[in-house]
């Protein structure tokens, strides 16, 4: 880290608050604490105790999980029959972390995280002499109740700036809610925002802060609303604090007539830009390693530290994704690394120049998923999809090997057990020693984030290699 980088001191005493919702029922909320997990479902009979009964067809005895890591929560589906709804997702038996201000639902319920208190790993930290100054001028504009618009490329971190904003604010022990209004229909969007079956995003931010992600999404009507609410609003002080994100100019918008011109300048008064992380190379090893902790700390493991030389080309990158690609980059890093430190070797081929290498000599049919297994076992691929296409070690490999000459031997019949898997060595000793349901956890994040979760399916045994896959030994 340089002499440069600073870190923000967090707020105090403030924890994770999940508000949840659902169409005739009141607005419940429920605070996530550490250590914690909530078990949302119908219930039903001694053997499927849940924490949040959801009286619904629709949703499983034992629906979804839910626990906290760090400033964000794990949603985890519990292979429910309809899946959890995670940011427009339909997520089946996989894990997905959300941030406050983000939302999912479960059946007709729809749950918020409202308000945080980042800690630890969760700590900003500004180690670029453009983004110390940014966030000076956010914290000024946070004691004031004014409209702020965010605006830069995707994936720079606006809704971290956004909440930044409002944990500086006088509503900082207020909720904080998220929508993104380039995710939804227009009719689900203005339900969502307005409030309908079940109340609002403005209903559910009272007193605190609602940022509206990607704001030029939002239809005519809804910006006709948006707008004939707050003409219409003459407190000094709001209900709701409204903040508004975009990667679109909406001058050039509201001159063409695309975006309501009363309402651009409600939002235009307080406009940030956020630079796009190829402007910010000071903070790109920074916020890597930073990222590495906390991806590691989920997982029970070590977090490796970056080398040199590997810090040097994170930040020559161009990074057309921003902050979305750095996540994946080092998440990659950190499931190929087995060294404690993280190499050149162990950034994705796009950083040597080349793609991801696989062989293929035209012998897929059309169509089909192919797994290129080496005899003895050193390497896999995968083909004729070369994004996917990944030589991998440990574990993994004898997992694959082991599922393949199973199914060569039994037709198809075996599966790996998550007992057989990590009595493998698989992922670390720190996670062997965490529970059952934390190494499964662990197993199924690795497998998603390797581009496995289309080679396997998971049966109440362990792990089977998909009938559809065809092997090919090399």
């Amino acid at each position: 880290m340089t002499g440069e980088e600073t870190r923000e001191a967090a707020p105090k005493g403030r924890s994770l608050v999940l508000v949840c919702s659902q169409p005739g029922a009141v607005i419940v909320h429920l605070p996530l604490e550490e250590g914690r997990t909530l078990v949302f479902g119908r219930g039903g009979g001694t053997g499927d105790p849940v924490d949040v009964a959801i009286d619904d067809a629709l949703v499983s005895r034992r629906h979804a999980a839910v626990h906290r890591s760090g400033g964000a929560v794990c949603v985890v589906d519990l292979e429910s029959r309809n899946g959890t709804v995670v940011g427009g997702e339909t997520v089946r038996g996989a894990e997905r972390r959300v941030g406050p201000g983000d939302a999912f639902e479960i059946g007709p319920m729809r749950i918020l995280v409202a308000a945080s208190s980042p800690s630890g790993a969760d700590a900003l930290v500004v180690a670029d002499p453009a983004m110390r100054k940014l966030y000076s001028a956010a914290l000024r504009v946070a004691r004031r109740d004014a409209a702020v618009l965010l605006f830069g490329e995707p994936g720079v971190g606006k809704g971290t700036i956004a909440q930044r904003i409002h944990d500086a604010s006088r509503r900082a022990d207020k909720p904080f809610v998220r929508v993104r209004c380039g995710a939804r229909t227009p009719r689900d969007l203005e339900e969502e925002i307005f409030g309908g079956s079940r109340p609002g995003a403005l209903d559910l931010a009272r007193g605190g802060t609602l940022l509206l992600g990607d704001v030029g999404a939002l239809s005519a009507a809804a910006q006709q609303r948006l707008y004939g609410l707050l003409d219409r609003s003459t407190s000094s002080e709001p209900e709701v604090r409204l903040l508004a994100s975009t990667c679109t100019d909406l001058v050039s918008e509201a001159a063409a007539g695309r975006f309501h011109r009363g309402l651009h300048a409600f939002f235009a008064t307080l406009t940030i830009r956020v630079p796009p992380l190829r402007e910010r190379k000071q903070e790109i090893p920074v916020l890597a390693q930073n990222l590495l902790a906390r991806v590691a700390a989920s997982l029970g493991v070590d977090a490796p530290s970056l080398t040199p030389e590997a810090a040097s080309l994170l930040a020559e990158y161009p990074w057309p994704h921003n902050l979305q690609d750095l996540i994946d980059v080092m998440e990659y890093a950190l499931a190929v690394s087995d060294e404690g430190r993280i190499l050149p070797d162990h950034l994705p081929p796009s950083f040597h120049g080349r793609a991801p290498g696989t062989r293929s000599d035209g012998s897929a049919a059309p169509g089909r998923t192919v797994l290129r297994i080496r005899r003895d076992g050193s390497s896999f691929s995968l083909a004729p999809t070369p994004e996917t296409s990944l030589a991998r070690r440990g574990a993994i490999r004898r997992l694959l090997v082991r599922l393949a000459e199973d199914r060569d031997r039994s037709g198809g019949a075996g599966a790996v057990s998550p007992a057989e898997l990590f009595a493998s060595g698989w992922p670390g000793d720190k996670a062997l020693r965490q529970s059952a349901e934390g190494r499964v956890r662990t197993a199924i994040w690795m497998l998603r984030k390797l581009g496995l979760n289309e080679l396997l399916r998971t049966t109440e045994d362990g792990y089977l290699l998909d009938p559809a896959v065809e092997i090919v030994w090399e």
